[in-house]
């Protein structure tokens, strides 16, 4: 609340008007994406682990450690990142930190027992995916909760949990129609595809009546105008890497459509970050 003897009708944020994308912040991009998407990837080989491959397994852990590795760079003081767990009973920060090991190590120990089922006893490898979809679905929580919780409209319980969780969703159903292509896996990446694409398109739409936040119309304004191309990029991405797989199944243009995917979630992830327009003090025309 702002208290001012002047005409409160003559006041508004400095970019109420001329709304700029926000920064892009590259290694939270890669981190988030790479995490969701390597940890979703090996949820999806674990039902066929001979048709992934022995690379397979392998290069959806690796992206997880990718992940892990890149949001070290956004780190200001590397040398005193160690610290971040001691705010772990009340920042979600914190417990994202230290969850995001886990799903490290759980992917891991999951691409191993994919990858040689031979060295472990029957029946192991459901309890290591269990294992390993628990520390997923803690990773998503918090990951999403960084964001929630700093209560900015973009990034709203309704418009983060889906995009976080549709990530790992659609790398597992698109890496499933890779290692055993069918009907069925084909119209659940179909399907997955269509939801996140109106998903995303209802979360950035301009809002109406009590909705119509300035700051939802500024995020509405952003995607319509400085942000278009990279909609449409994601748009073109993600259809090009879903007709890709259907058609193909696992065929040798099946890494094609799978990094097509991939490069799709990025450009969403982008965009989840440069369509944030907070609400900023007011001034002058």
């Amino acid at each position: 609340r702002y208290r001012t003897r002047r005409d409160p009708s003559v006041l508004g944020a400095a970019d109420a008007v001329d709304a700029r994308p926000a920064a892009v912040h590259w290694p939270l991009v890669l981190m988030l994406v790479l995490t969701q998407a390597g940890a979703g990837a090996l949820a999806g080989l674990h039902p066929w682990p001979e048709a992934g491959g022995p690379w397979g397994p392998w290069a959806a852990a690796a992206l997880v450690l990718a992940g892990l590795a890149a949001s070290g760079l956004h780190l200001g003081q590397p040398l005193k990142a160690w610290r971040v767990w001691m705010g772990w009973r009340t920042s979600w920060l914190s417990r994202e930190a230290l969850v995001l090991p886990v799903l490290a190590a759980t992917s891991g120990i999951l691409a191993t027992a994919l990858a040689r089922p031979d060295l472990l006893p029957p029946g192991t490898i459901p309890w290591i995916a269990g294992l390993h979809l628990t520390a997923l679905a803690a990773a998503l929580v918090a990951q999403s909760m960084v964001y929630i919780d700093t209560r900015r409209a973009a990034w709203r319980p309704a418009a983060t949990i889906p995009r976080f969780l549709g990530t790992s969703l659609l790398a597992g159903v698109a890496t499933a129609q890779a290692a055993a292509p069918g009907p069925v896996p084909a119209a659940l990446l179909a399907a997955v595809v269509v939801a996140r694409l109106t998903h995303e398109a209802w979360s950035l739409r301009a809002p109406a009546g009590g909705d119509a936040t300035p700051a939802r119309r500024r995020t509405a304004r952003l995607v319509a105008g400085p942000l278009a191309w990279a909609v449409r990029t994601r748009l073109l991405l993600a259809a090009a890497g879903c007709l890709l797989l259907v058609a193909t199944g696992s065929g040798a243009a099946a890494p094609a459509g799978l990094l097509l995917l991939l490069l799709a979630e990025v450009a969403e992830r982008r965009i989840f970050f440069t369509s944030m327009s907070p609400d900023r003090m007011p001034g002058l025309p």
